[in-house]
């Protein structure tokens, strides 16, 4: 089963509704003026699931949060912090405006240290279009090599749209 928001989507009402779907496998909140304060209240709801069988923290989850420039590097926060406590096997957030400081700590949070537990089932990341530049990416690249051999790679990365110098680029193709 799939729940796509239409319009806004700030009320926790509406993010407490979403817990309601036991069987959901995407989530898709795109265009739907998330802010600071709507991520911290999805992350809190998803957060507080039943450890059972049903709920969202123990099956695949698409978590599309796609063209929502409020949702910035603060609320990146919060949607990271879904990371290591749920199966969020594909994470769009094209247009959030999250910048570096966002895709650090969505780096920090999906990708343990090598010598931890690997804590990720994240499959697929879209951050195109978010202001990320070159020293953004060489810090998710850092966390990248980092974890290189002892936990899964990403299957796709979409970056498009961002302001890279060309040897961030080289430096990840490889």
């Amino acid at each position: 089963p799939r729940y796509r928001a239409r319009g806004s989507f700030a009320s926790i009402a509406d993010v407490h509704a979403v817990g309601c779907f036991g069987n959901l496998q995407e989530l898709d909140l795109s265009e739907c003026n998330l802010n600071v304060k709507s991520c911290a209240g999805l992350a809190s709801i998803m957060q507080s699931q039943p450890s059972s069988s049903s709920s969202l923290s123990q099956r695949s989850l698409k978590l599309r949060l796609d063209n929502n420039p409020s949702i910035q590097s603060d609320g990146m926060d919060s949607i990271a912090s879904l990371i290591p406590t749920s199966s969020i096997t594909e994470l769009h957030l094209e247009n959030c405006q999250i910048g570096d400081e966002g895709l650090r700590s969505l780096a920090d949070r999906c990708f343990a240290d090598a010598s931890a537990k690997c804590i990720s089932s994240l499959r697929v990341l879209h951050v195109g279009s978010n202001n990320i530049t070159s020293a953004g990416l060489e810090s998710f690249i850092d966390k990248l090599e980092t974890i290189a051999g002892h936990c899964h790679q990403l299957d796709d990365l979409i970056l498009s749209n961002n302001a890279f110098d060309e040897q961030s680029v080289q430096r990840l193709a490889r």
